[in-house]
């Protein structure tokens, strides 16, 4: 990906970056972090986490205003943005291992193994089109089961009512979250990079403000039959009509992010840890996986299972570590080690509240959580240069 500076900009061009964008996007937090959310919340949960996923990853081919600028920034920042595809990938893994079996049973695992094959070989190749035309056909499928479940009756009606405090201590958390992680993921900095200015900016905008919401908006539609899936009270889904398809769409967009992120990381974390990249990257792929089938063993922690409460400690990743990276180390050209040691102090300090905030049910103390970490901002001192500013 560094150093692959060529621009595309015909609309085609410019769509399919959209569509490779929408799908890079749709993790196992957009396809199934809403169901916990207007379960527990109602659906100004939904909007709470919602708003600042769009709008956070709409911004970036903004704030990024050109290919140079993504550029230096994966250049300066080469360990972190190999950790968040590192922690993405593992994610997935558990995902694919733990709450894919819920609906499709054991085969759920080994298609996601078989499509990441598949997806990964077709990433290798490095040409623009593939990937495109891999994305369109992703979002293609993805929609044509949207379409069968709408005919099934999606379901927006059974949210609870909001509860106001929760709703409001979770709000500067997903703000935090969604608004700064978007940096450090190499998917998108690819795309910058293979886009001009003015199409990367159209590129994003309709990516996340058309394609990936209309994903979301999916998500809280298919939320009731999810929960009523995971929960346990009916093996497969409603009737087995709804649980299987919902499973392939999933497995499918697993899939296509797992590769996508393996692909883009494996030159920048082999400039890191050189040789021992490959055992290192095995190790973690199985203790992830296994992490995945201990979670599907249904033992409970704070009253949720354990695959739930696996699944809410990972989510502590892209709601602590990474943001406030992005937001303590990422807006100058290299961060002292002052300013790491800082960034490390922060995270130690807050990680107490937002484990209590995620797993334990305990939502307003992620105020003081966030709060922790963006006044850590008014001790950071000692870095050198300049960097695009976010």
């Amino acid at each position: 990906m560094p150093g692959e500076t060529r621009r595309e900009t015909p609309t085609v061009a410019v769509l399919g970056w959209a569509a490779y964008l929408a799908c890079s996007w749709t993790w196992c937090i957009g396809m199934y972090l809403p169901m916990l959310l207007v379960r527990e919340l109602g659906t100004l949960g939904f909007v709470v986490f919602a708003v600042p996923n769009v709008v956070g990853a709409a911004m970036m081919g903004t704030i990024l205003p050109s290919a140079d600028a993504s550029l230096q920034l994966v250049r300066r920042h080469r360990p972190a943005l190999a950790a968040f595809s590192a922690v993405t990938v593992a994610f997935h893994l558990f995902f694919a291992a733990g709450m894919l079996p819920r609906l499709i049973g054991s085969m759920g695992p080994w298609t996601v193994l078989a499509l990441v094959v598949v997806f990964t070989g077709i990433a290798l190749r490095r040409r623009d089109r593939n990937d495109l035309i891999a994305a369109v056909v992703v979002l293609a499928i993805s929609a044509g089961i949207a379409s069968f479940a709408l005919r099934n009756r999606l379901d927006f009606s059974w949210a609870p009512p909001p509860d106001p405090v929760a709703v409001a201590a979770l709000a500067p958390v997903c703000a935090f979250g969604f608004l700064l992680c978007p940096y450090l993921d190499l998917t998108f900095h690819r795309a910058r990079h293979r886009t001009s200015p003015a199409a990367g900016r159209v590129a994003f905008g309709v990516g996340f403000g058309v394609l990936f919401l209309a994903v979301i908006l999916f998500s809280y539609g298919y939320a009731r039959p999810l929960a009523v899936a995971v929960d346990g009270q009916a093996p497969r889904g409603p009737g087995n009509a709804f649980a299987l398809p919902l499973g392939f769409y999933m497995s499918l967009q697993v899939a296509y992010t797992v590769a996508l992120h393996v692909v883009e990381v494996i030159p920048v974390a082999k400039a890191i840890i050189g040789r021992h990249l490959t055992l290192i990257a095995v190790v973690a792929a199985g203790g992830a996986a296994a992490l995945g089938f201990v979670g599907n063993r249904g033992s409970l922690l704070y009253g949720l299972d354990a695959g739930e409460a696996i699944y809410r400690c990972f989510m502590g990743f892209f709601g602590l570590f990474f943001p406030a990276y992005v937001w303590l180390c990422m807006l100058r050209r290299s961060p002292s080690a002052r300013t790491l040691r800082v960034y490390a102090v922060a995270v130690v300090a807050a990680l107490p509240l937002f484990f209590a905030g995620f797993v334990a049910g305990r939502t307003v103390l992620l105020v003081p959580g966030v709060a922790i970490v963006l006044l850590a901002r008014l001790v950071r001192t000692g870095d050198t240069g300049d960097a695009p500013r976010l």
